[in-house]
């Protein structure tokens, strides 16, 4: 089972005393503490770390306790912020609170009113996280159901009505018959994606070693299957090696969404995509790394980012959900790994893309 990460908290004091003796009681409580003599050092630690609570002396040298506690939360919105004086009043109260700090205590303290102070702002940021993502996940199936699954509808119904047209040809008929058909196709892909992202957010992983050839050559039938109306070529040469990856039963989709998105936003009906496989080490840590190289309409600079949103409205070069890539990245971040788009032919966006994505190897 993971190991439960501590939670990081920065101590702000000028008094060595009060840091020395913070430090001692709050490392007891199991949380990893790193301290600051002055507010200047804070910002300059905040510019590197990650904090879940702030400690910071109300008076300081150079910056006082709230500016280093509202640096924080730039980095971490959900940052506890409590600021620490000898000299308590209404307008510090006020002053702490409308800048974001959760409250202040008093030198000198108590221990123990040290540690529930910060255990109650636990449970706030907790509270404050868990309504923000209950929002978000609220905003994200209002945005599915109200654009896209209902535009897809209207593509659905616009081509079914065009068929009541007694002058249409038998041709013209079959066209409109199998544009509909793909849209329903769409719309299937879409839900389904979404299922598997609400598993996903739902099921903790049980990753194990995974053949990554099996996954690759499963991908690319789907694929195949599902794009009969252009002609795919896959170049890919399975390794002669095994080829294991750490991963879930859910890593098939992160191939099969990445060449979905390829052969979808090639505008020629024959598309050409390669596929190469190669090791990768990062932070001691060994990798493979997966190209899936296309020839497409490729991706601006500006965009390269934005592709791995659920929302990126507005870009006129790409339409429809954006789910596929999105679920990509999240199943990836899951492993432990990382995606992104460059370009095929350096400097020219227009000749294709390349998505790259690293997932960890097993351990030996």
């Amino acid at each position: 089972m993971k190991e439960k990460e501590k939670k990081k908290i920065l101590i702000v004091d000028d008094e060595f005393a009060f840091l020395v003796t913070t430090e001692a009681i709050l490392e007891e409580e199991g949380y990893e503490v790193t301290t600051a003599e002055d507010g200047f050092k804070a910002l300059d630690i905040l510019k590197e770390q990650y904090f879940d609570v702030v400690l910071a002396d109300l008076k300081m040298p150079g910056k006082d306790g709230i500016e280093v506690i509202e640096e924080a939360k730039k980095v971490n919105p959900y940052a506890i912020g409590i600021i620490i004086t000898g000299y308590p009043s209404l307008d510090t109260a006020i002053e702490a609170i409308e800048k974001g700090c959760y409250g202040y205590i008093l030198k000198p303290y108590h221990a123990e009113d040290l540690k529930q102070i910060i255990k109650r702002g636990f449970e706030k940021s907790r509270l404050e996280q868990e309504v923000f993502v209950l929002k978000e996940s609220a905003e994200f199936y209002n945005d599915l159901m109200a654009h896209d699954i209902n535009n897809i509808n209207q593509i659905i119904m616009g081509y079914l009505g065009a068929l009541s047209d007694s002058g249409l040809s038998e041709q013209e008929q079959k066209g409109y018959v199998e544009k509909a058909l793909s849209a329903v196709k769409r719309s299937a892909k879409l839900i389904e994606n979404v299922r598997k992202l609400r598993q996903i957010q739902e099921i903790e992983p049980e990753q194990k070693a995974i053949d990554l050839t099996d996954i690759l050559k499963a991908s690319i039938d789907t694929v195949r299957a599902d794009h009969k109306d252009k002609e795919v070529e896959i170049n890919y040469i399975p390794s002669e090696e095994n080829q294991y990856i750490l991963a879930d039963s859910f890593a098939n989709d992160i191939f099969v969404n990445i060449l979905d998105n390829a052969i979808k936003f090639t505008p020629s009906t024959k598309v050409a995509i390669g596929i190469g496989v190669e090791d990768y080490a990062k932070n001691g840590k060994e990798f493979y790394e997966i190209s899936v190289e296309d020839r497409g309409r490729g991706v601006p600079d500006e965009a390269k980012e934005a592709i791995f949103k659920r929302f990126h409205k507005g870009h006129k070069y790409m339409k429809g959900s954006g789910i596929g890539l999105y679920l990509v990245r999240t199943l990836v971040s899951r492993y432990g790994g990382a995606v992104w788009v460059e370009d095929r032919v350096k400097g020219d966006h227009t000749q294709g893309s390349i998505i790259n994505a690293i997932i960890p190897k097993p351990k030996p």
